[in-house]
């Protein structure tokens, strides 16, 4: 995973990343309010997908590990952009 972040030129996580992805992976309901750009989407499809890798590694079938709520159409579209982008590398 951290190879193919590199490669899409995230190296770094962002301060709300730092705090995010820790309670994420906790399996905490999490609840964000912050500026577009903040890496809100990268830390809840990471997570999401460490949750799912460790699932299946154990073979644990919860279904779905996400559920994003946003407002209209674009932004989901959006979101499924960047969604979309794990998608087809793992």
């Amino acid at each position: 995973i951290i190879q193919f972040l590199e490669s899409i030129s995230i190296i770094k996580p962002t301060s709300l990343q730092i705090q995010l992805l820790p309670s994420i992976l906790l399996g905490r309901d999490i609840l964000t309010l912050s500026k577009s750009g903040s890496g809100k989407t990268f830390s809840y499809i990471i997570s999401s997908l460490l949750v799912s890798i460790n699932d299946e590694i154990h073979n644990k079938n919860y279904g779905p590990s996400i559920l994003i709520i946003v407002p209209n159409r674009e932004l989901a579209n959006q979101i499924n952009d960047k969604i979309e982008i794990f998608n087809s590398k793992f």
